[in-house]
């Protein structure tokens, strides 16, 4: 049985098992809230400016149909409707 975390080693994984969680909450709730620590594991602030960081953050949000907005510390995520 092979129990590698692929998410791991391909970005594009790791970004897709992301994705994914937000949807469920997008759909339990209508939704979702990311905070500090998880932004900073897909986008560590120490190898980007914050305001690069802040238009990949929204640009990976909004290429999957979603809307964001952004405080300091937290995303909020929510359907286009």
């Amino acid at each position: 049985m092979d129990t590698t975390d692929d998410s791991s080693v391909d970005p594009d994984n790791y970004l897709e098992t992301f994705a994914k969680r937000i949807e469920r909450q997008l759909e339990e709730r209508g939704f979702c809230v990311v905070f500090k620590d998880e932004l900073t594991h897909y986008w560590p602030m120490e190898n980007i400016k914050p305001a690069e960081r802040e238009e990949q953050i929204k640009a990976f949000v909004e290429s999957r149909g979603w809307r964001a907005f952004m405080s300091e510390s937290n995303l909020l995520v929510i359907p286009k409707r």
